[in-house]
């Protein structure tokens, strides 16, 4: 994603230069979310964004799925 500056392999997900900055899981409710890696450092605002779209982009499908629903989107 974002001209390389994240990658995803399996479930972890690595910035461009190869730390692992913690990885993706689907929860019980279908959607999946980011789990960082408990270390010092932070992550700028644009890193933040970057793993925000993969989110988006990964949840879209199950997200409209769920909205598409009669019985939840009432």
């Amino acid at each position: 994603e974002d001209d390389g500056m994240i990658r995803l392999e399996g479930n972890d997900l690595f910035f461009q230069n190869g730390v692992k900055m913690g990885q993706i899981l689907r929860k019980e409710d279908g959607f999946y979310d980011f789990w960082p890696e408990l270390r010092g450092g932070y992550w700028p605002a644009y890193v933040l964004r970057a793993i925000a779209d993969m989110l988006d982009d990964m949840n879209k499908e199950w997200n409209e799925q769920i909205m598409n629903d009669p019985r939840i989107a009432g």
